[in-house]
């Protein structure tokens, strides 16, 4: 018999339970649960404001952090958490702090590390700006899909609401918002970015008046004159001491003219350029006067920085950076806090589900039990946008930006010494190398072209030897392509408004087939031999479309019909379609494609980036955290899971689920070898108030416990 293994007295506080729980669950779900899910390293900055040395950062569906970075090399977090689950925008004005997430929730910051709430107006809105003592915020209305612009005037710390119009199509969407006295300003993200103003002197009588000046971005209010940028890049001025009737003229003294507004505080203009901040005075608008610029150490995105007094402000989907600009041709970085980054994509491995993070390299998560994702390690000199895994090789591609510019790499690496990796093809940048399957030894790729008026092609690539890709035949077209799925010699190509079918039976000279007129694509997958369609049909109604493929010379449309939302991840496993609608996950019996049944749902907290099925559970990765979801009773499943039955390296336990004040727990642990367990549950006094021993037989177990 073995000698008994022991923990260190596996010490669980009611406290130390509630800290390290991890589950997730909704109860808007129907036949699919959450068994496990993994918050650590798997959020982003969706928006930040700065105070000073203290950053409130918008994580997404994880909350809000605070943090204090008096002390560069002490960086303190104050708050982070609940009850700021899913936010997104951020403001800050002076000591409240404006909060999108379950409505609109406004807090006293006083004390960064205990945020007071002032007022909460409830609903469903999209976006706000306050502004003297005027929030205005956009209401959508998801019954009868409208959308209303509310505008609440502050008395004491209450918002009271004192008017409301119905926003036409071509202005649901804010980009830039600003307002002047009792005008406000803004531009859309659709039909065209034009400027429009909102009077609302008389709340009972609101108007929106629209200027056609082209497609305008990041509005700023100086004095009588409003700045923006148009076509993204180059700068505008408008007089608008009238109001309603904003006038454009020149601004004189400009290094250049196409340059990116950045912002203005105290009579400072802020513009960027290829690398270069310029910093101008504004005394004698429109001419401005150039006083010093900036070179920042990195190729940084203009629309992700801010200016504070000395300070740039660089904000990251993993972090940020500050440098101190007091000298303008010596900025120094201050301070440098990074933690990770949102899910984008991943594949299994092995025992292995492989995930990248928006930035930071690739986190390894060992799934050999589903149930409790054992170890977490961080792939370096790794990165992808997305992958496929043949063998023991990763196929990936990952998309950079250098020098203001995407460019997108093709790679191929070794994964078969896991975390370490070996890069063996790294295939340069050839246009938007992008979208890819592969199949035995060849590769089928699209290749975006690199510059305006190149070509497309869609390219067989031999990887026979793995080190030397060779392509072997290509096919070459004038129009856009977009998706690709290659099945049985035949290539599923959507070009711009059309599905192309090419024959592979000649590799060195793909034929068409045929060619089926669609609406614009999103994404397709092939089940059977029908092709499931996602049209964007901007801006128009989405568009789902099955098309029949069994005689790849003649697809015929079997269903096409509009959708109150289109599904950017789907996939298939069998008869059973995974999609996800924006924090809705469902599960779908197609046996019969005309007629499918949803078999189960699953509410999550932000829209997917990946689904991973892995019957009977899916792995999602929702931006912010991996998801495991069990989906048994969903499909009728009467197997038995795999479970990887592989040593554990280490000896470790898990996070309590659900949390400690439920009468059951259920604790999972891994050993490195079959044996006796001792397990001991103390109380905060440290007296033991439970014992057990367990005898394991593979190394993996969880412990369950009923407290009556």
């Amino acid at each position: 018999m073995s000698s008994p293994i022991h923990f260190k007295r596996i010490i669980l506080s009611l406290l130390i339970l509630l800290l390290c729980t991890s589950f997730s669950y909704s109860q808007d779900s129907l036949n699919i649960s959450a068994v496990a899910s993994m918050y650590d390293f798997w959020f982003g900055v969706v928006d930040m404001a700065v105070n000073e040395s203290i950053a409130f950062l918008s994580t997404g569906s994880t909350g809000l952090k605070v943090i204090n970075f008096a002390d560069p090399d002490n960086i303190e977090v104050l708050y982070e958490g609940d009850p700021f689950q899913n936010t997104s925008n951020l403001q800050l004005v002076g000591n409240r702090l404006f909060v999108l997430t379950d409505g609109i929730k406004i807090f006293d910051i006083s004390d960064p590390s205990d945020l007071v709430p002032v007022d909460h107006i409830e609903g469903n809105f999209t976006e706000f700006y306050y502004s003297e003592d005027i929030l205005f915020a956009i209401y959508y209305n998801r019954t009868d899909d409208e959308k209303f612009l509310h505008i609440y005037e502050q008395e004491r710390d209450h918002m009271n609401l004192r008017g409301s119009i119905l926003l036409a199509d071509q202005y649901r969407s804010f980009s830039s918002i600003q307002s002047s006295g009792t005008t406000l300003y803004f531009t859309s993200t659709r039909f065209g970015d034009n400027l429009y103003a909102v009077d609302f002197h008389d709340f009972e009588n609101i108007n929106i008046s629209t200027f056609d000046f082209g497609e305008l971005e990041n509005l700023v209010v100086y004095n009588n004159y409003l700045i923006a940028n148009i076509d993204y890049e180059n700068l505008l001025l408008f007089d608008i001491s009238e109001p309603l009737n904003p006038t454009q003229v020149d601004i004189d003294g400009l290094v250049e003219l196409n340059e990116n507004l950045i912002t203005i505080q105290n009579d400072l203009l802020y513009t960027g350029r290829y690398g270069i901040i310029y910093v101008y005075e504004l005394d004698n608008l429109p001419n401005v006067v150039l006083v010093g610029q900036i070179t920042p150490p990195d190729n940084y995105d203009f629309n992700y920085i801010s200016i504070v007094g000395d300070s740039l402000i660089y904000k990251m989907n993993n972090g940020f950076k500050i440098f101190d600009i007091s000298e303008y041709n010596n900025p120094a970085l201050i301070i440098e806090y990074l933690f990770g980054g949102g899910v984008s994509s991943g594949a299994l491995y092995d025992q292995f589900l492989l995930c990248s993070p928006v930035y930071g390299g690739v986190a390894s998560i060992d799934i050999s039990n589903p149930l409790h994702p054992l170890q977490f390690n961080l792939v370096e000199n790794f990165h992808f946008d997305h992958i496929q895994i043949q063998g023991d090789y990763a196929f990936t591609s990952e998309s950079y930006i250098d020098n203001y510019h995407y460019n997108h790499h093709f790679n191929i690496t070794d994964l078969s010494d896991l975390p370490e990796t070996v890069p063996l093809f790294n295939g340069g940048e050839q246009g938007e190398f992008d979208r890819f399957q592969v199949a035995g030894d060849r590769i089928y790729t699209l290749t975006f072209p690199a510059s305006a008026g190149a070509e497309n092609y869609f390219l067989i690539m031999d990887i026979s030897d793995i080190q030397y890709p060779d392509t072997i035949g290509f096919y070459r077209t004038p129009s856009s392509m977009q998706r690709l799925i290659v099945d049985d010699n035949i290539a599923y190509v959507t070009e711009y408004d059309n599905l192309l079918l090419l024959d592979l039976t000649d590799e060195t000279n793909p034929t068409v087939l045929s060619r089926l007129p669609i609406d614009v694509f999103f994404d397709m997958t092939l089940h059977d031999n029908y092709l499931y369609i996602q049209a964007y049909r901007y801006p128009l109604e989405n568009q789902e479309t099955i098309i029949d493929v069994s005689d790849p010379q003649n697809p015929q449309i079997l269903y096409q019909a509009p959708i109150d939302r289109y599904y950017s991840i789907f996939d298939f496993s069998g008869d059973y379609m995974y999609k996800d609608i924006g924090r809705y996950i469902s599960i779908l019996d197609v046996s019969d494609p005309l007629n499918p049944i949803e078999t189960g749902f699953y509410e999550t907290s932000g829209s997917a980036f990946d689904l991973i099925i892995d019957e009977p559970y899916l792995y999602v990765m929702d931006g912010s955290q991996l998801l495991v979801l069990d989906c048994s009773e969903a499909i009728d499943w009467n197997g038995v899971p795999q479970q990887n039955t592989k040593t554990p390296a280490t000896i470790s336990i898990g996070d309590a689920y659900p949390n400690p004040f439920n009468a059951t727990l259920s604790i999972p642990f891994s050993i490195q070898q079959p044996g006796k367990v001792d397990i001991s549950l103390y109380n905060l006094q440290g007296q033991t108030v439970f014992n057990n021993t367990q005898l394991i037989q593979n190394g993996i177990s969880r412990f369950n416990l009923r407290v009556d």
